[in-house]
């Protein structure tokens, strides 16, 4: 009996101690690139999700737009070159963005650049994008021009929120989820 007993102690020790021999390993990514540009983008404002909420289907149907949600392009480090023709004035010191993306509306409507198409189950809606001048974003043109220092750290502002889509019956607007994809290129001028 103590034969057994000497012999389960010593299998629960070599188990025990295996395990405590067993290491865990992970891995990790690095993602970035190299530009040719005046501004560094900060790491968070590369690749965002902005959520828009559970937006009101009888709201919606009233004409009634989502709550707002703010998101910002980080621009860091900004330094220009100095033109020669005209001493000490910056070159490429304005910035503006241009969002590309799909086409918002209705159909029947027509689609228009000033609304981000939506995809999913929802339907009878677009998202609308309000820039840094509180302008309305025009898909596939350069937003209104930024001024930035050298050396400085600026954040571009923008506003996103769900509207009805322009001239929809409320009997087209179909409650689900949705999603949009938005891309960005800054002009540097």
């Amino acid at each position: 009996m103590n034969m057994n007993k000497m012999a389960l102690a010593t299998m629960l020790m070599c188990g025990s101690i295996s395990l405590a021999n067993a290491a865990t390993g992970g891995q990790v990514n690095f993602e970035g690139s190299i530009t040719d540009t005046p501004c560094s983008i900060h790491p968070d404002s590369v690749k965002q999700t902005v959520k828009l909420g559970a937006v009101s289907k009888p709201g919606l149907a009233s004409g009634i737009s989502g709550p707002e949600q703010k998101f910002k392009i980080q621009l860091l480090n900004c330094s220009f070159a100095m033109s020669t023709p005209a001493p000490g004035s910056p070159i490429g010191n304005n910035v503006s963005v241009t969002f590309t993306g799909p086409q918002g509306g209705y159909p029947g409507t027509g689609v228009t650049n000033t609304l981000l198409g939506i995809t999913g189950s929802a339907k009878g809606a677009s998202i609308q994008l309000i820039d840094y001048s509180s302008k309305p974003v025009i898909l596939g043109q350069k937003t209104t021009l930024q001024e930035l220092a050298q050396s400085s750290n600026t954040d571009l502002e923008f506003t996103a929120y769900l509207k009805p889509n322009p001239g929809v019956a409320a009997s087209d607007i179909v409650e689900g989820n949705f999603t949009s994809t938005v891309n960005f290129i800054m002009n540097y001028e």
